[in-house]
Formats: C-alpha cells, structure tokens, sequence
C-alpha cells in the first residue's frame, strides 16, 4: 500500500504541535504556583492568628499589596491584645468613619528598608522613618540580663519575623503616631498648652524646639500656668524673655525619654506588697466626683527613682511607680518629677505625644528653681 508522504507530514506536524502545547500548558499552570512567594509580609501577617487586626487594617487600606512587592519594607505589627485591650473591634477597623486613622496608622507602622531591632545599637530611640514620613523610635537596652527592645517606648514581643520581602516585629500595644516635625509645632497644636507654647515663643526658645535635635519637654498645662501666676498670654507676654527661658529650659531634658524608658533607666528600689503592710500612693478614679486623687493604696508594684539635671541646670528626681492593680480605677503607672516639696505628676494619656526631635508629656504643675 502505498501512503502518502504528505499525510505523514500532516500527522507529525500534529504530533508535535499537540505535545507543544501539552508542555506549555504545564509549565503556565507550573509558573502560576511558582509565582506566589508565601514568605512575603503580607502572606506571613495573614497566616499568623495573632495578628488578625492588623491584617485587616493592611486588607482595607490596600497596602497589603505593597507588602507583596519587593520592598524591602519592616512592619511594627501590633498583635490582636493591643487592639481589644483599646476597647477596638475588627468592626471598629472597617468602618469608613475610622478609615482615615486606620491607613494613617498602617502608614507609621511600616518603614522601607530591612531593620533588625536585635543588630540595633544599644541605646535609647534611635529613629527610624516611617512611611508617614516621621521618625518611629526603637530603644534596644540590657536590664539585668535581658535584652530589652521598645517601639515608642512600647515592648517588642518578637523580633525579626524573616519574609523575603523584609521583616515583621511584633509589638504589644498601639504605638502612639508621630505626626509632628518637632516639639514647638507640637506643643502650639494642644489647646491645654496655650499658656507654656506661648513662654516658648516669647522665650526666644521656639527655634531651638523646632531644630533637629533629641529633647523631652515636660510641659505644664494651662492650669498649672495659671497656679504659677500666668494668668493669661498678656501674663507671659510682659514677663523678660530670659525668665520664660528658664522657665522653659527647666522643663527640658536633653535626649528622648518615653515614660516606660524610666522603667529600664532606675532599677526598682522600693516594693509594696500587702502582705507586708507597705503601700504606694497611687492615682485612683473617683467615679462620683470623676476627678482623680492621690491615695495611698496597698497594691502589689515597684517604684524607683533617678535624679536628673535639665537644661536649665535645675535637679529633678524622676520616680516611676508600675505594677499590678487589685482594681480597675487604680492607676499604678505613674511618671512624677520633683523638685525640693513640690512635685508634677505627668498626666494619664498625656505622656509620649512624639515629634521628630522629641517626645513631649503633659504636667500638672510648674517645676521650681533649684
């Protein structure tokens, strides 16, 4: 029988052609997993069942799909207990009226580039920038024998999470966001603050607070102005600008210091424990007056205690009181700064309000000349 050679050809043709196509069609569905690196931020944030929130946040703002590019990026990811801790839900985080603080957040928890807190310097607040644009700052301290690392002076559970696109630390607690170029900006956008920003910029001060730098600024509010005997701007407008100077410098500490940092710099001294009969003076809520008084309390917690010189050259001993809490409208955590017998107690959810060239805390009286 005779075949012809051109169907032999056709056949081949098609023999060569279908198993083509058969490989192809392999190797696109093998590119298709090859091409999904599961090391990547947003997937190691996603997959990990203690940072449900924050992975959502990244979901609503879209930038998880930055953290899938090739960054490099770090992210300060808050675990699931910062948020519900704040009285937040995942309903909190998607709702539209929220959607502007939550991509603002997202934004001051991730900065470009690979940074691994454990190869940090050893010191307090090295500044790191943001994605907001402003500095977030990393201490990374030995106590005793532990190493030690805080984000805005909050803990770090767990360090340098490895993607192939960067790291993820994981912190606990929401860190407050920097949303300032420096102190003096900061201080004339609180409204408590009218009085002291004001002696700032009649001091001659301003452009010093406003320069790069590293200070900490313990700022009387307006009542503890008025006390003073300012009662009003023209109050501070008449007084010499060398007296608001050192009224303004006594109230200034070179370096950064968050309120926690004094936890690491003075080693507890003291200790109060029920059983033993000894107490602290605490800050405890009064619901029926809704003011807060000083009470002495047995409560089981610690307190030391560092004396400090400031820029005016005045001396203040710092004391810091932390610990457990038998009740709820006890507040064991307590920053306060005395000179001689007066003594300023930095006020609740007042402290660490932070500018790139420092850290500011809000207190309740005027320090002395020493």
């Amino acid at each position: 029988m005779k075949i012809d050679i051109h169907i032999i050809k056709l056949i081949w043709l098609y023999l060569l052609l279908t198993t083509a196509l058969f490989f192809s069609a392999c190797s696109s569905k093998d590119d298709v997993y090859a091409d999904i690196d599961y090391r990547r931020l947003a997937y190691l944030i996603e997959d990990n069942q203690g940072m449900t929130f924050f992975s959502q946040a990244l979901k609503q703002t879209g930038k998880s799909q930055t953290l899938l590019d090739a960054g490099p990026y770090t992210v300060l990811a808050p675990n699931d207990n910062s948020f519900t801790s704040k009285g937040y839900d995942l309903a909190y985080l998607v709702s539209s009226e929220n959607r502007d603080w939550v991509s603002h957040f997202v934004d001051y928890s991730i900065a470009d580039g690979n940074y691994d807190l454990e190869q940090m310097p050893f010191r307090l607040n090295t500044g790191i920038r943001s994605r907001n644009g402003h500095y977030v700052f990393v201490s990374h301290w030995l106590q005793d024998a532990d190493t030690i690392l805080t984000v805005n002076g909050v803990r770090v559970l767990k360090t340098n999470i490895k993607g192939t696109n960067g790291f993820v630390h994981v912190v606990d607690g929401l860190v407050t966001i920097n949303d300032y170029d420096n102190l003096a900006d900061h201080v004339a956008s609180i409204n408590n603050l009218t009085l002291f920003s004001h002696a700032i910029k009649m001091s001659g001060l301003e452009n010093i607070l406003a320069a790069p730098g590293a200070y900490t600024l313990f700022a009387p509010d307006n009542n503890a102005m008025k006390a003073y005997g300012f009662y009003n701007i023209q109050d501070v407008e008449v007084t010499p600008p060398d007296t608001l100077a050192k009224l303004v410098l006594r109230h200034t500490l070179q370096g950064i210091r968050f309120r926690n940092d004094y936890k690491l710099l003075m080693p507890y001294s003291e200790t109060a424990n029920p059983g033993t009969g000894t107490y602290f003076d605490v800050d405890y809520y009064n619901p029926a007056t809704g003011s807060i008084n000083v009470e002495k309390t047995y409560v089981r917690g610690f307190r030391g205690s560092l004396n400090t010189t400031m820029m005016a050259g005045n001396e203040v001993k710092f004391t810091y009181t932390y610990g457990d809490s038998y009740n709820e409208l006890v507040n064991l955590d307590r920053l306060t700064l005395t000179t001689g017998s007066v003594t300023a107690n930095a006020l609740a959810n007042m402290r660490d309000n932070i500018a790139d060239n420092g850290v500011l805390h809000i207190i309740n009286t005027v320090l002395p000349a020493n």
